[in-house]
């Protein structure tokens, strides 16, 4: 788990105290070792109008084996382990807009996955006839394909891993969402917060 810590200007308050949380679950980590005590005690001493946290629980990684990059099932446990210990409204869901290229076999060590974004997936899944298959345990897309003789395996997300994370987020009153990152396209995502939201664009 890293956590980095931001003051930001707030034209509401004099300053703003944002926390980071980026978690990455791997095979050998458990649940408890996400440890929300010290984010706790820092919203005790704060004001609690000033400080949110930005939860990230993402599971795969660049020098990780194939899969989702953030299942719900996994998902689901880091937020009941953190509203557990910090008041809902005061968290927002990270949500990735993004996806990994896998070249197979996986070496553990040695394999290292491309790292894309969601519409480049499908389109690599068009381009070469792959079907896109939907894991409904974790929740989000998949396929293979085969370039030059090598099989990849790509996980993405979708609008429909994309609307399981937003029902996670209702389900536990979560404060919001925020995503990592916003400057690559992804047209079914828009769509579909646009169909639920007034959307209020600020520069």
């Amino acid at each position: 788990m890293s956590l980095d810590i931001q003051w930001l200007e707030d034209c509401d308050s004099k300053e703003k105290l944002i926390y980071f949380c980026m978690l990455q679950l791997q095979d050998e980590t458990s649940i408890e070792e996400f440890n929300c005590n010290t984010l706790y005690f820092h919203l005790q001493i704060a004001n609690p109008q000033t400080l949110t946290l930005n939860l990230n629980p993402i599971r795969s990684y660049t020098y990780g084996p194939p899969m989702a990059v953030a299942p719900i099932n996994q998902v689901e446990k880091v937020v009941l382990y953190a509203v557990n210990n910090i008041t809902p409204d005061k968290i927002l869901l990270g949500i990735p807009n993004y996806g990994y290229d896998w070249a197979l076999p996986f070496v553990k060590g040695v394999s290292r996955a491309n790292s894309i974004g969601n519409q480049r997936a499908v389109q690599i899944a068009v381009e070469n006839g792959s079907p896109i298959q939907y894991d409904t345990v974790a929740q989000a897309p998949f396929f293979r394909y085969k370039n030059d003789g090598v099989e990849h395996e790509v996980w993405f997300e979708d609008v429909r891993s994309i609307q399981a994370k937003y029902e996670l987020l209702y389900n536990y009153s979560l404060f919001g969402s925020g995503y990592w990152n916003s400057m690559r396209p992804f047209a079914q995502n828009w769509a579909f917060i646009s169909t639920q939201y007034n959307v209020k664009k600020f520069v």
